[in-house]
């Protein structure tokens, strides 16, 4: 985990922020980063996704929402908790090589143990060991002034759902174990949901480079991409280039290579299929006579429109069976991931975690009794009504949750299209 200078600004003045308490306690759940928070009712909690809500609360900070909704991205924030006495504690949740290799820190080696102590132990952090409290936790402390005044920092690390989670907590002129007990408390009030949800329309994209303009300098030859903005909507892409009269344009492909010659304006274009949801890479030589070869890496991704996409999950899951279902029923975790068709009529509405779910019933054999439950987690209760038929299309959670007056469990479906 790192903070730059903006970071610690922020912090600081955050830190230094006397909030009101609200009045009562809620719960909140973040199903990407897969946590659900308990709150208490001296506790205030600011997350980027409320932070529209909370115009008066950033002028009282002197922030502006887009700034600390981009830094909040950028270190993979997920919330932040401000407790009685002008401590914070903030969630970080992040990739890491070391989830990769071990999801959960219960998992690890005594050598990996180790190995991840010894990745904290060294200038300008202190005291890093594992928490007594939180064994599966590393305890790690530092401070830093800034304006003239110090701040302190305890963080509690630990691999957890295939991520990296940080608790970080701070304030000004606070002792570290202060700040350390600050960590166990909010941790306390976590709870981990055993997978990170991504729902539809959150999904990690491949990020694109866009090669920057060569400009005419008498030696090298130009070359620009007009309106180029790396992005496919549609089976093929024009890519028009800019250059010299007369230049000899060569664009590599995977499989092949194109060859043209600029026309009299220095321009001329390729139309390339991009068919498949994937990022396209492309080499570009460009040479105009007396002038040296200016080399270009292009890359272009194809994106799908929602319908594009509803479609492409539509067609690749796999529709619902009794056979099927006690597979699923028999063994949820088996089939985490596996994105399922069904009809279904929906029979009654909770909340799981701070997320609505549906329970819907998968199967009407001409009787008029529905079978085969499953609870279905929906990004907005508007998307089903009571007592309504719909075509679900959602992936496997994993895990299954008790139906009141059933003895079997129902396995749990993360939606991605309801109609």
């Amino acid at each position: 985990m790192n903070r730059g200078g903006k970071g610690i600004a922020m912090l600081l003045a955050l830190s230094l922020l006397v909030l009101p308490c609200a009045a009562l306690a809620q719960s909140y759940s973040f199903p990407s980063a897969g946590v659900f928070v308990e709150m208490q009712p001296d506790w205030t909690l600011l997350c980027p996704q409320t932070l529209g809500e909370e115009e008066e609360l950033l002028a009282r900070l002197g922030a502006d929402a887009d700034v600390l909704r981009a830094d909040w991205a950028a270190e993979g924030t997920v919330f932040e908790i401000f407790l009685p006495g002008s401590v914070q504690v903030r969630l970080n949740c992040v990739e890491s090589a070391l989830a990769q290799e071990v999801s959960e820190a219960a998992l690890m080696t005594q050598a990996q143990r180790d190995a991840f102590l010894a990745s904290y132990d060294h200038a300008p952090y202190e005291n890093v060991a594992y928490s007594e409290q939180a064994t599966e936790w590393l305890r790690v402390d530092w401070a830093v002034e800034a304006d003239g005044t110090a701040v302190g920092f305890s963080w509690l690390v630990s691999v957890r759902q295939g991520a990296l989670y940080c608790l970080s907590a701070s304030g000004v002129d606070a002792g570290a174990d202060a700040l350390a007990d600050a960590n166990i408390e909010v941790l306390g009030a976590l709870s981990f949901l055993g997978n990170r949800v991504t729902l539809a329309g959150e999904t990690e994209e491949e990020s694109v480079t866009l090669p920057q303009p060569v400009e005419d300098d008498g030696v090298v030859t130009p070359v620009m991409l007009p309106g180029f903005d790396g992005i496919s909507l549609e089976d093929s892409y024009t890519l028009s280039i800019q250059t010299l009269p007369g230049a000899e344009l060569t664009l590599k492909t995977p499989t092949d290579s194109l060859r043209a010659t600029a026309g009299e304006g220095g321009s001329h274009a390729f139309t390339l299929s991009t068919k498949q949801t994937k990022v396209y890479a492309y080499t570009l030589t460009v040479q105009a006579e007396g002038r040296e070869p200016t080399t270009m890496e292009i890359e272009i991704r194809r994106e799908l429109t929602g319908e594009e996409q509803a479609k492409a999950y539509q067609a690749g899951a796999q529709a619902l069976d009794t056979a099927l279902y006690e597979k699923i029923c028999a063994s949820p975790d088996a089939y985490q991931g596996q994105a399922l068709s069904l009809r279904g009529k929906v029979f009654s509405m909770r909340d799981v975690n701070g997320l609505p779910c549906a329970l819907v019933y998968s199967s009407n054999p001409g009787t008029g009794v529905w079978r085969n439950p499953f609870w279905v987690l929906l990004q907005t209760a508007s998307q089903v009504e009571l007592e309504k038929v719909y075509n679900i299309y959602g992936d496997v959670r994993g895990d299954a949750l008790p139906v009141e007056g059933e003895e079997a469990l129902a396995p749990v479906i993360v939606a991605y299209f309801v109609n």
